[in-house]
């Protein structure tokens, strides 16, 4: 309401009050009169109504805090009973101060209170209109493993619980599960722990042909040597828009695409450092937290593509960040998995080992070769500090085995191709000896 709004509703209020005590005076009979306008508690009662409405004046027409209209007014009624007092022409009270206080109280708490309100109104609308503004993203995890699903639980839960994103769709597209028709709804029990060891159940949905088709993300949570046979089963099926994010270690995976994928779709990258632990199928456990880089690899750059998958990751599992150069991103920790990988594997150690004196001189060699290959590539990476960001991974993951460690106790393929293997490939491309990475890719590959 405006102040002039408030001045002319005070002037109306004032002048039923006059019109009501002189017809009062007049009508009213003389016992009820003796008792309303005689009365000892009228004057504090007067003080009360008086002060309520002087402060809903001031605080109207002055516009200040609520905190300086409550000490300029008290400040204001102390005077007044003090002046009275000293210069006695009337007695001051203590209680009409203190009626002059509570009138100010009273004003001011229904106004904080309606203030609040008014924000909680406010804020609620907001919500509701940044809600429906939103464009629902319909999600597919491929792949059923310790990443994926990881990734499927944090995503679920921001659905279930945050109204931004509850009319998005999430399912999982698992190796070993062909995708239902429509209507044949399949799900089965998970098991996840969390970092502070709290266990709990929830529902995989296992995706349909039609939630393929409506797919606006698909998350590829495989093996680097799987990625081309999981997008192959699934590609004929996907909207041009449907955006592809590649999940894996390693790199080379994007040219081994056919054109009719990259040209359609949007690729993009994805780096994270959660730690996670898959125990038995559909049971993991979220053994260390981490942060998440993503960036495109190929296509045609969609802001509001990259923004919705960007928000979706960050509530999800934060802090998630987007970068316009990925390939930095991803050159940095293949030189990490360049060592640590195939280390651990063939030494058969945890990965804060790989610190030991012994593993010194190899580790060198190693990433020197990886910074000759990539200055080949267009990436600058700096040999010492690649050296101290190996043994700062190494020794915050300590107690932890590494993929490929675990690949070889469980004789299972492992992605050494798209590591060391990588950075063999592309030293026979631009003519870079690259002995020690290629004497570790055939160590590796024979233990397979």
């Amino acid at each position: 309401m405006k102040a002039q709004h408030h001045l002319i509703f005070f002037i109306i209020i004032l002048t039923s009050a006059i019109l009501l005590f002189f017809s009062s005076e007049l009508l009213l009979p003389d016992t009820l009169k003796k008792l309303v306008f005689r009365s000892p508690q009228i004057d504090t009662i007067g003080h009360f109504i008086g002060f309520f409405i002087l402060t809903w004046v001031i605080a109207s027409l002055l516009k200040m805090s609520l905190m300086v209209t409550f000490f300029t007014l008290s400040l204001y009624a102390a005077l007044s009973e003090l002046g009275q007092y000293y210069l006695g022409f009337r007695n001051g009270e203590l209680s009409d101060f203190f009626a002059d206080i509570a009138g100010i109280t009273l004003y001011l708490l229904l106004k904080f209170s309606y203030l609040k309100y008014k924000i909680f109104i406010l804020k609620k609308i907001i919500l509701t209109k940044q809600a429906a503004k939103v464009k629902p993203i319909n999600t597919i995890i491929v792949g059923q493993g310790a990443m994926g699903l990881l990734w499927y639980h944090h995503i679920q839960q921001v659905i279930a619980s945050d109204r931004q994103y509850r009319n998005n769709q999430l399912h999982l597209l698992a190796s070993n599960k062909a995708p239902s028709l429509e209507g044949k709804v399949s799900t089965e029990p998970y098991y996840f722990t969390d970092l502070q060891g709290v266990s709990q159940q929830n529902s995989v949905h296992y995706a349909q042909i039609n939630t393929i088709q409506s797919a606006d993300v698909v998350l590829l949570f495989v093996k680097s040597f799987q990625v081309s046979a999981a997008l192959d089963s699934i590609a004929a099926r996907l909207k041009p828009s449907a955006a592809i994010i590649l999940a894996h270690n390693g790199m080379g995976t994007l040219t081994e695409l056919p054109a009719s994928i990259t040209a359609k779709h949007n690729i993009y990258a994805l780096l994270t450092t959660h730690g996670c632990l898959r125990t038995s199928p559909l049971t993991i456990t979220h053994t260390g937290t981490g942060s998440t880089d993503i960036g495109l690899l190929s296509g045609v750059k969609d802001v509001g593509q990259q923004q919705s998958i960007i928000a979706l990751l960050s509530a999800s599992l934060p802090p998630a960040n987007y970068h316009q150069d990925i390939k930095q991103k991803q050159w940095l920790k293949l030189a990490i998995n360049c060592v640590i990988n195939p280390l651990t594997a063939l030494n058969d150690i945890e990965n804060g080992q790989i610190t030991h004196k012994q593993y010194t001189q190899l580790i060198q060699a190693l990433l020197k070769e990886v910074v000759a290959v990539a200055a080949a590539e267009g990436v600058n990476l700096i040999p010492c500090e690649l050296t101290q960001t190996v043994v700062n991974v190494a020794q915050a993951t300590a107690s932890n085995s590494s993929s490929m460690r675990c690949d070889v106790h469980a004789k299972r393929q492992t992605e050494i191709d798209y590591i060391n293997g990588y950075i063999a490939k592309l030293g026979i491309q631009h003519n870079i000896a690259t002995p020690e990475n290629d004497k570790l890719w055939k160590k590796v590959k024979n233990l397979a």
